[in-house]
């Protein structure tokens, strides 16, 4: 399996995920206390299927944006043994040791691949691939302040969220399941494209 077929095949997964979101399952599984928590599945909640559904649905985009990130990595890697001159970190006596003779590139390029930030590697490809949809890599940005606002600011936009996004600086994110289904599309015929890209250098 390739890497983009692991990917589609990871975001495929999370349609089952974002079919339980449902207000129709919700109101099947409000009264259960499955687990002994000593709470109904609606008093966790406060009794507002909102809360249900968005802790579904932003769980699945941090699923989803997980796998997507670890694909660019690998994407990147596979750039940086290709173009190795697109390789401009400097590295440690301690890492250069760490490399044998042979595999000098491929190290350094996985070394690269690592500890790149997600938003330095897609302007890596963006710069990289003139041809790749502008629009399509700006959505992958965003998904990316969105993952970033759910996990470290405890589900509220910042100031720079708000400044590609519906949500204003404060606000609690709230995503629908077509909402995260289009970020999953999204992804899907970004990854793709970038495949092409790189198997075309």
């Amino acid at each position: 399996m390739t890497e983009l077929e692991s990917l589609i095949q990871h975001l495929d997964f999370l349609i089952g995920i974002l079919e339980v979101s449902d207000e129709s399952i919700y109101n099947e599984i409000k009264y259960q206390d499955r687990f002994g928590y000593g709470l109904t599945i609606d008093e966790v909640y406060s009794s507002e299927y909102e809360n249900y559904q968005n802790v579904i649905t932003t769980s699945a985009l941090i699923l989803g944006f997980t796998h997507f990130e670890n694909y660019i990595s690998k994407m990147v890697e596979k750039l940086l043994i290709i173009k190795p001159e697109l390789n401009k970190r400097k590295f440690t006596l301690k890492e250069m040791n760490e490399i044998l003779p042979g595999d000098l590139v491929e190290k350094m390029a996985n070394i690269q691949s690592k500890k790149l930030m997600i938003s330095q590697k897609l302007k890596l490809i963006e710069n990289t691939f003139p041809n790749i949809d502008s629009d399509l890599l700006k959505e992958m940005d965003r998904a990316r302040k969105l993952r970033n606002c759910i996990i470290h600011e405890n589900g509220f936009c910042d100031a720079e969220l708000a400044l590609c996004s519906h949500f204003n600086e404060g606000d609690k994110i709230i995503l629908t399941s077509s909402n995260v289904n289009q970020y999953g599309l999204n992804a899907r015929k970004f990854a793709k494209s970038l495949w092409h890209e790189i198997e075309n250098i």
